[in-house]
C-alpha cells in the first residue's frame, strides 16, 4: 500500500520542512548579522532557487544564503517571564548571591540561568518583600 505521502520514487516526503521555512525570521552571519525573512527556499516548488532568499523586514532588497542554511541563526523569541526553582547560595569570597532562575520565552521553551545579586542588592529584594508583606 502506498501512503499518501510518497514520492514518485518511493521515498516518504517530509510532511513539516525543518527550519527556515517561509516568513521565517533569520540572522545571517555571512551578512554581517543582517536580518531577513525567508521569502524563497532551496527547490522550491516552481523555482529553480538553489539558495534561501532573504529580505529585510518592511521590503528591501534581497539577498541569499546558502542552501544548506549553515550561516542562518534562529533569532531568539522574546522572554516573557522568570521563575526560581528555589536553588539559591552565598559565595562568600565573591560576596555575591547566586540564584537559579528559569528564563519562560514567548514560544513556550524556556532556559535555565541565573540571577546574581550583590549583598546591597539582596538586602534592599529582602527589604522590598518585608514592606510589601507588611502592607498587606
Amino acid at each position: 500500500m502506498t501512503s499518501p505521502d510518497a514520492t514518485p520514487e518511493g521515498h516518504e516526503a517530509e510532511r513539516h520542512r525543518p527550519w527556515p521555512q517561509l516568513g521565517d525570521l533569520a540572522l545571517d552571519i555571512a551578512r554581517n548579522n543582517r536580518i531577513g525573512v525567508v521569502v524563497g527556499i532551496p527547490g522550491e516548488e516552481g523555482s529553480e532557487w538553489l539558495t534561501y532568499h532573504l529580505q529585510a523586514p518592511g521590503g528591501g532588497m534581497e539577498w541569499s544564503a546558502l542552501a544548506d542554511a549553515s550561516t542562518l541563526r534562529r533569532l531568539p523569541s522574546q522572554i516573557s517571564h522568570a521563575t526560581t526553582n528555589g536553588q539559591m547560595a552565598y559565595d562568600r569570597e565573591a560576596r555575591h548571591w547566586t540564584i537559579e532562575i528559569r528564563f519562560h520565552h514567548d514560544d513556550g521553551g524556556s532556559q535555565d540561568g541565573f540571577l546574581i545579586l550583590t549583598e546591597e542588592q539582596m538586602a534592599e529584594l529582602v527589604d522590598r518583600i518585608r514592606s510589601q508583606e507588611s502592607a498587606r
